[in-house]
């Protein structure tokens, strides 16, 4: 049997940064290392905050689409490869020297 370990508080004082600078003088931090001991925090946190990691959180979500979803995305490329395959379509020289004459109007 394990016995629990009680999380580490560190105090930070005056001219002894521990990695976290903007922090206020008197903060105390907390390592966290369960999701429990995680969920527990974010629920301490300011809303606003709760928001924003929210967010961060959703934001490195990969998107999940449907056969039907990938579809409508995937045929352009669909078709483009095939045209590329057939011999038609643009070199990639020729579309470089486009844009740099686009980039320069």
């Amino acid at each position: 049997m394990c016995a629990r370990v009680e999380p580490l508080q560190f105090q930070r004082s005056r001219g002894q940064g521990i990695g976290f600078p903007h922090a206020p003088e008197n903060a105390i931090f907390t390592v966290v290392s369960t999701v429990g001991e995680i969920q527990k925090a974010i629920e301490r946190l300011p809303q606003k905050d709760q928001a924003a990691l929210t967010a961060w959180l959703q934001s490195r979500e990969e998107p999940i689409l449907s056969k039907r979803e990938k579809a409508p995305l995937l045929a352009p490329l669909d078709k483009a490869a095939a045209e590329l395959d057939a011999g038609r379509g643009v070199p990639i020289v020729t579309v470089r020297e486009r844009v740099a004459k686009w980039a320069t109007k």
